[in-house]
């Protein structure tokens, strides 16, 4: 695939195409094919193709690529494949094209109607429909059995009746003739008179395609032979929890109907796995069974390879093969994992083993959950969520160096804006969800991506500043007189959104102030200035809850006794605590049970309350604890919640691993895109520690080391020609003007 795509001042020649059927209303699909031949040798040929739903591209039975790419309507993408060098003769373009219909999954938007796309730069032969032919595929079904609350966010898994299925239709030679030719069922054109937009407005896909990496099962009995007459079913085992394209290679066993069952890890029998359904030890296979969604293969005989048509999660599949007539041999099984191209940059190792463990289940845990657009969770729901998001745009960020899916996720949710100013909740998403306190979130996530990649983002940044104004006047509107958040659209989770949160306020509080500072860096001061009194206002407000006799805020500033954990924690960062009463929140603030305790993402924001109040050594000790618990039970990807948790795979609740590298070894942005260095280790309890960040100037190196009597060493390797500022425990700062090795010893 070629990176960008076509001029968008250019009108599209290609037209959307689909066969005389449409099918519907649910899952439908076509197999497309054009046959044509290419006069010199090595002639390249530049294509540009989407669809409605989505296709996997072939050319001379090799695939090209998968798409299109997750978008809305207002912003629908197409890829730009680069075919060639191609031999002078005749070659054949194919594509299977799937339309979801009332089986779209949750995290996808298409249109109610069908369609293929191609345009060929320079070949107007080759545009869609052209002479394109078109046949329906009847082998290919939607499964809906229920599970969990799973298939009412990803919309089906498939059943394949391989006997009616197409053989070698992808390749040259195959006889199309009795295919019916492909008909044009709308313009693609973007320039319409009078400002009318098409139904799909097309962009070039802006990030790349995903990796698929072979990989084998760790545990699997293949080859496996069932003899006539014989059922039975076995395990495959991934050796940890994996999204990929599961493929398995049959010989033999017509009509015998195999189903795939696809297992996040062991669980308990029971009946709503998701609700009552307990989990153990995660790979302990003598202690539970593997349930969960499936598909479905009826074979048709002799040689057939299955895989499905989108990538599957799972740590362990259940293959169960019911008796037939005749013999099968499961010959092979194999699988490709599949993750968005990022690539673990930084590096980490320390004194404590457990750390180094977290480092890895953690960064397994980002890789799973970011595909087309990061995902809150890949087994359950693939929604990208703004508090899933904001943590693995900056996971993404310090540990793979990766601009363009945080870039790319920033753009979805601002494009998203409601007509009360709140973003969505989650985007791309076929229904439109407000969670009010995400918007903020989304807020904090611009900032931090400002942070991080600084002055080549500016414009990029002016260009969300319209929706951040948007989401900060849809809460300014609803402010109680006495300076508190009021009552909110959508779902208020765990009462955030409702009149007189004090966790609101104190988040809307530490919103303004990043949008004060990304106007006066990105914007108009006059802007900033509209937006900085009003903080003042909110964390002013804040000090009514607080509760001298228990030295915390109350959750709510009306009522006496509720006190949470992330609440002390927000209003320490939104500047409410002042006057010490920091202090007596740290005295209670990971020690005290009665304090209704974090969620995983939410204690994000714990631990930079800490690090804000001098309390950082607690990160160590109960702020990992619930992460040590899951190593315990040998989790291979952070769970969503504690026990008992939903999805055993959530990425919001990696986030220790982006502060192994931004607070344990101590490096981050001085200044924004890291045109200033700091480096500011927080030792702990641990001996040592080195590693490395990426940054845009280039790797920081760190090392440091306890040394006898308390004294720390430490070196490092920042950027040459980039300040850099050295902060040690109890120490003043020390800088380094010319950046390049650093080597101190107190």
């Amino acid at each position: 695939m070629t990176a960008g795509g076509r001029s968008n001042a250019e009108p599209w020649r290609a037209q959307w195409a689909w066969s005389r059927d449409w099918g519907g209303p649910g899952l439908t699909v076509r197999l497309f094919r054009l046959s044509f031949v290419t006069e010199t040798p090595g002639d390249r040929i530049t294509v540009h193709v989407s669809a409605d739903s989505r296709y996997r591209l072939y050319l001379d039975g090799v695939a090209v690529g998968r798409g299109p790419l997750k978008g809305a309507l207002e912003h629908y993408h197409y890829e730009t494949y680069d075919l060639g060098p191609l031999a002078k003769g005749p070659h054949v373009l194919a594509a299977e094209v799937r339309w979801f219909g009332i089986h779209s999954p949750g995290s996808e938007v298409h249109a109610a109607t069908p369609g293929f796309l191609v345009q060929a730069e320079g070949r107007p032969d080759l545009d869609t429909p052209g002479r394109w032919r078109v046949r329906a595929d009847p082998s290919v079904t939607p499964d809906t059995t229920p599970y969990a609350n799973a298939l009412g966010f990803l919309g089906h898994l498939d059943v394949v009746d391989a006997r009616l299925a197409v053989r070698g239709w992808v390749e040259s030679g195959f006889d199309d003739g009795g295919w019916e030719p492909a008909l044009g069922v709308g313009h693609a054109d973007a320039g319409r008179p009078w400002g009318v937009l098409p139904l799909r407005d097309l962009h070039p896909r802006d990030v790349p395609q995903l990796n698929e990496e072979p990989r084998e099962f760790r545990e699997s009995p293949c080859p496996k032979t069932f003899a006539p007459g014989e059922a039975g079913e076995f395990i495959l085992d991934a050796g940890a929890l994996t999204t990929g394209y599961p493929v398995l290679r049959f010989d033999g066993g017509r009509d015998r109907a195999v189903t795939l069952t696809y297992g996040e890890a062991v669980v308990m029998p029971g009946a709503e796995p998701w609700e009552s359904r307990e989990k153990g030890i995660r790979d302990d296979l003598g202690g539970g069974v593997i349930d969960g969604y499936r598909d479905t293969v009826i074979l048709p005989g002799g040689a057939f390879v299955f895989e499905p048509f989108h990538w599957r999660t799972f740590w362990f599949i259940r293959v169960s093969v019911p008796a037939g007539p005749e013999p099968l041999t499961v010959a092979d099984a194999r699988f490709r994992f599949t993750t968005y191209p990022q690539c673990r940059l930084a590096t980490f190792a320390c004194s404590d083993p457990g750390l180094e463990r977290m480092w890895d289940v953690s960064w397994r845990t980002f890789q799973n959950c970011a595909h087309e657009t990061y995902e809150d969770c890949p087994y359950y729901e693939q929604f990208n969520y703004t508090a899933d998001s904001r943590i693995q745009a900056l996971g993404s960020l310090a540990l793979a160096g990766e601009a363009d899916l945080p870039r790319r996720t920033i753009r979805l949710f601002r494009d998203s804006a409601g007509p009360d100013g709140l973003v969505m909740s989650r985007v791309p998403a076929r229904d439109r969800q407000v969670i009010p306190h995400f918007a903020l979130l989304w807020i904090l996530m611009t900032e931090e991506f400002w942070v991080w990649r600084g002055a080549p983002e500016a414009g990029f940044i002016r260009s969300c500043l319209h929706a951040v104004d948007g989401v900060l006047w849809a809460f300014r509107e609803r402010l109680r007189p006495d300076g508190f958040a009021g009552a909110m659209p959508g779902w208020t989770i765990l009462g955030r959104g409702t009149a007189g949160s004090t966790y609101m306020t104190a988040l809307f509080t530490r919103a303004l102030d990043a949008a004060v500072r990304l106007h006066r860096e990105c914007g108009e001061p006059a802007d900033a200035a509209r937006w900085a009194p009003l903080a003042a206002r909110t964390r002013t407000a804040l000090r009514r809850a607080w509760d001298g006799d228990a030295g915390l805020f109350r959750d709510d500033p009306d009522t006496a006794g509720t006190f949470r954990q992330d609440t002390q924690a927000m209003a320490i960062l939104a500047g409410a605590a002042a006057d010490g009463r920091d202090r007596r929140i740290l005295a209670r603030l990971t020690s005290d049970p009665a304090l209704w305790p974090a969620e995983f993402v939410e204690a994000y924001d714990v631990a930079r309350a800490l690090e804000l109040s001098g309390g950082y050594d607690a990160f160590f000790g109960p702020v990992l604890d619930p992460w040590r618990t899951m190593l315990g039970v040998r989790l291979s990807t952070w769970a969503e919640h504690r026990e008992r948790t939903r999805s055993d795979c959530h990425a919001w609740s990696a986030w220790i691993a982006i502060d192994f590298v931004t607070t344990v070894l101590g490096v981050r942005p001085a200044a924004p895109g890291f045109a200033r260095i700091l480096i500011a280790p927080h030792p702990g309890p641990l001996a040592w520690a080195r590693g490395s960040v990426p940054t845009p100037a280039g790797p920081v190196e760190v090392e440091w080391r306890k040394e006898a009597a308390g004294a720390l060493s430490l070196s490092a390797k920042a950027p040459a020609g980039v300040p850099t500022s050295v902060v040690l425990p109890g120490r003043a700062p020390q800088d380094f003007p010319a950046g390049g090795a650093i080597s101190i010893r107190i």
